[in-house]
């Protein structure tokens, strides 16, 4: 049985996270020692419930108390792309899941073992954020605010997409696609007070932008996967377009999502 689902694991992380590049868990994560503290906004396993995976990042500061596994990303986790939100987007993936419950230990108080967990493969996101030494500091500051922005979008957008939400889902996945077209454009040298001092700056426009400069090309960027969101949040937002086509929204809607997590993690 377990070897079965080791290959549907390995097939899955093949054919879902093709041309990927593959870290070990334990590469990117500083293991946490029991009575140290966790940072707030670290990923945690907890011990399993119910046949459940259950993940939490944590909102404040707390004691490693040894019930839970924190997942504190190193340097080389950060500099490659990971966050908390994107380890918890492919932790909650169902063939991780099923991978996952497959090799819990224990029945009075079930958990991963921590070696099996740590010699996890992990799929990077493919757009690595690069900062040129002339707008370092510029940019320093605007990724800040954009990862505390996306974060709240994101914590929102996972607790309504979990609660079958379809909806709200696809308008903060539509809110944190934006930020993450804008924050882009900057990284690529593109003025800042151009798109500051644009008022009408949308998803749409944000696009155009991306395919003029060719960044679509440079980063092969999943645009298409941009414009299906875009479509599909102006169905959930617009009223005219609810009230003539009464639009319902299933899991199935937030796949363009996935996609756009999958290149530039979150």
């Amino acid at each position: 049985m377990k070897q079965s689902i080791y290959k549907d694991y390995n097939e899955a992380l093949g054919n879902k996270f093709k041309s990927h590049v593959n870290v070990t868990l334990d590469n990117v994560i500083e293991q946490s020692r029991r009575n140290s503290t966790i940072p707030k906004g670290t990923l945690v396993v907890m011990p399993f419930v119910n046949g459940e995976v259950r993940l939490k990042i944590v909102d404040k500061d707390t004691i490693d108390k040894g019930f839970s596994i924190p997942l504190k990303i190193n340097k080389e986790g950060d500099s490659r792309g990971l966050s908390p939100n994107y380890l918890l987007w492919y932790l909650k993936q169902d063939f991780v899941g099923k991978f996952l419950l497959s090799h819990v230990k224990g029945s009075v108080f079930p958990r991963i073992p921590k070696d099996m967990l740590f010699g996890m493969r992990i799929p990077l996101p493919k757009y690595r954020r690069k900062y040129s030494d002339r707008t370092e500091v510029k940019i320093a500051k605007v990724k800040n605010y954009f990862r505390d922005m996306v974060n709240d979008y994101y914590q929102d957008y996972r607790s309504n997409f979990e609660k079958g939400r379809y909806r709200t889902a696809i308008i903060l996945a539509g809110a944190i696609a934006e930020a993450i077209l804008y924050q882009l454009l900057l990284e690529n040298d593109v003025d800042s007070n151009l798109l500051k001092n644009d008022r009408n700056i949308t998803m749409r426009k944000l696009l155009d932008y991306t395919r003029l400069l060719k960044l679509d090309k440079t980063f092969g960027l999943p645009l298409d996967k941009f414009s299906d969101l875009q479509k599909k949040r102006n169905r959930a937002v617009h009223i005219g377009a609810s009230l003539s086509n009464n639009p319902s929204f299933a899991k199935e809607d937030l796949h363009c999502f996935n996609h756009i997590i999958r290149h530039f993690g979150i």
